[in-house]
């Protein structure tokens, strides 16, 4: 009889430890995630379209704002690469919160257009950096999964 009391209570000590291991170990993934979260500026201004023809000079020929938009995204992926893959979509849904007001106050229709047209460059910017996960999920409301 005691030496089953003696294994019950091993097992619950090793469950407790585990639980507690666990518990560690996320908020330990949190605090890095929100540490990597902190280098996503070329993949907002790739998000809010900084490289479309209406946001950079007129006297600039096409192609080197073509060029201009590949360096954009080409900065936004290598920053999504340096992340653990468990941290990216976390990432970009944060970055796509920030910038969803800025977007969103640019007037209803203009900003609500932007909004979904940064919203579903979000969602696939993994696939455009051949990354893994290759989708992140982010509701129209800016809500992360």
């Amino acid at each position: 009889m005691k030496q089953m009391a003696a294994l019950f209570l091993l097992a619950l000590l090793a469950l407790a430890f585990a639980q507690y291991d666990e518990e560690e170990y996320l908020q330990e993934q949190k605090q890095y995630c929100q540490q990597e979260e902190q280098m996503m500026d070329s993949c907002k201004d790739y998000l809010k379209n900084k490289c479309t023809a209406s946001t950079m000079p007129i006297t600039w020929p096409w192609k080197r704002r073509m060029s201009s938009c590949q360096q954009l995204r080409h900065r936004c992926c290598q920053q999504l690469a340096q992340m653990s893959p468990p941290c990216r979509c976390k990432a970009i849904c944060r970055a796509f919160q920030q910038i969803q007001g800025e977007l969103v106050g640019h007037g209803s229709q203009q900003g609500q257009g932007q909004t979904a047209k940064a919203r579903e460059m979000a969602m696939s910017l993994p696939s455009i950096c051949n990354l893994y996960p290759s989708y992140c999920d982010i509701a129209p409301t800016g809500a992360c999964y």
